[in-house]
Order: C-alpha cells, then structure tokens, then sequence
C-alpha cells in the first residue's frame, strides 16, 4: 500500500513539475521579446 502511495505521490509531482515547466515556457515566450522577423530584441540575447 506503501508503494501505491509512493508512486501515486511521484505522477502527481512530475505531472506538476511538467505542468509548471509548459506554463513557464508559454509565458516566457508570450512576455519575451518580440519575433525577429518584426523588430529586434530590445534586450541582449542570453
């Protein structure tokens, strides 16, 4: 039953951990810097 828990608690976090990590990319590009193909980045490349 342990076990169980264990792995039902490891999917919960790694689905999160995904979850947070597509949400952060999506806003990164949303709030990033404009494409190049219409104006360059006004901030340096990192």
């Amino acid at each position: 039953m342990r076990a169980r828990w264990r792995a039902a608690g490891i999917v919960v976090v790694s689905a999160a951990t995904l979850g947070a990590a597509a949400f952060w990319q999506a806003s990164a590009q949303i709030v990033g810097p404009p494409p190049t193909t219409t104006a360059p980045p006004d901030t340096s490349p990192s």
